[in-house]
């Protein structure tokens, strides 16, 4: 586990390191899923233009995993409609787990799964009972990370992730209504 890590909303300027951070989780995660000249092309400045986008609409519920300097070392992104969903027209009715990305080096020390709990958690003050998570088939350290956090494969189907189409499992948890929030995250 990683010590002195803070949640906190994510803001355009956190933009850049989020592109970075969501384009080297593809590039080494993602490597023998996507073909790799689609991973290859993928560009940090386009995802962290993506981002700041994402970031100045209302109601964004991005969220960035920083340590005591400051160093962003993850983030989720939670129920954003984003251009890798738009091929489901319900999508924006769900509460979904729309982006979860830990820079590689802080891989398998917990954070991934802090983030999770926060999206969890912030699903269940949004009003939600439930949370999804759509992610891809072949993908099966992405799903065994889920299935790990209490996730049910409820089916598959297909979609377009980085621009090239393929076979995706969605997973589902029930979630508990909670008296708490999110502990050691900042409401700015």
């Amino acid at each position: 586990m990683i010590d002195g890590v803070l949640l906190r909303r994510a803001e355009s300027e956190d933009a850049w390191a989020m592109g970075v951070i969501e384009t080297a989780c593809w590039r080494v995660g993602y490597a023998g899923v996507l073909p790799q000249p689609v991973l290859e092309a993928l560009d940090e400045s386009i995802r962290a233009k993506r981002w700041q986008r994402i970031l100045r609409r209302a109601g964004s519920e991005a969220w960035v995993a920083q340590n005591l300097e400051g160093r962003i070392l993850g983030f989720t992104a939670l129920g954003l409609p984003s251009e890798e969903w738009e091929d489901e027209p319900d999508a924006q009715d769900e509460h979904r787990v729309r982006s979860l990305f830990v820079a590689p080096p802080y891989w398998r020390l917990g954070l991934g799964s802090k983030l999770l709990k926060w999206a969890e958690e912030q699903t269940v003050v949004l009003g939600g009972q439930h949370i999804l998570a759509r992610v891809p088939r072949d993908a099966a350290w992405v799903r065994t990370f889920y299935e790990r956090a209490g996730y049910t494969d409820i089916g598959d189907s297909a979609g377009r992730l980085a621009g090239h189409s393929g076979a995706f499992a969605t997973y589902e948890k029930l979630l508990e209504p909670t008296d708490s929030n999110a502990s050691n995250v900042s409401n700015p």
